[in-house]
């Protein structure tokens, strides 16, 4: 039985993909596997991940193994797609590491990603306009 749901949204410049319910390393795994295929669907190249209404918390040794995980796996889109992928996750310990684990082992194995607890900040970081807001000229 799933425990976790995912609303995509494919928007102007990134797919928006909103994870709720309660987190399991699997589902997740799946359940980002598929947010990757939007993003070669709908031809962006920038994923926000907001698991702001998830609930649970994730071990070092679960970072690590969703992280190798989604890496591997957006490495695959991006050569298939011909685009480089950047992921920002946006969230809150305890499922989100405050010391960024996750991010170093992703960026250490080639991947363009950042977690905040600021969705304007991850917004600005994958250089898109929030969806209420008008995009800026050079975006």
């Amino acid at each position: 039985m799933a425990t976790m749901t995912l609303e995509l949204e494919p928007r102007e410049g990134h797919v928006y993909a909103r994870l709720s319910g309660n987190y399991s390393l699997p589902e997740a795994k799946v359940l980002s596997l598929q947010c990757l295929e939007a993003c070669a669907q709908y031809h962006r190249s920038k994923l926000l991940l907001d698991v702001r209404s998830l609930q649970g918390s994730n071990s070092l040794t679960q970072i690590y193994e969703y992280v190798e995980f989604l890496a591997a796996e957006a490495i695959k889109v991006q050569r298939q797609a011909g685009v480089a992928l950047r992921l920002a996750f946006v969230g809150r310990p305890p499922l989100l590491d405050p010391e960024r684990f996750g991010i170093t082992v992703a960026r250490n194995r080639g991947l363009a990603a950042m977690s905040t607890g600021d969705i304007d900040e991850a917004y600005r970081w994958l250089g898109v306009a929030p969806p209420d807001e008008p995009a800026q000229e050079g975006r």
